[in-house]
């Protein structure tokens, strides 16, 4: 789920996870 990404977003840093991963990647 999305919270799961989140969580993990926070963990890594949304900063690199935005930059390496699309949200429509997790999303889909």
């Amino acid at each position: 789920g999305q919270r799961a990404v989140l969580k993990f977003a926070s963990g890594t840093g949304a900063t690199t996870f935005a930059g390496r991963f699309t949200p429509g990647t997790f999303t889909n």
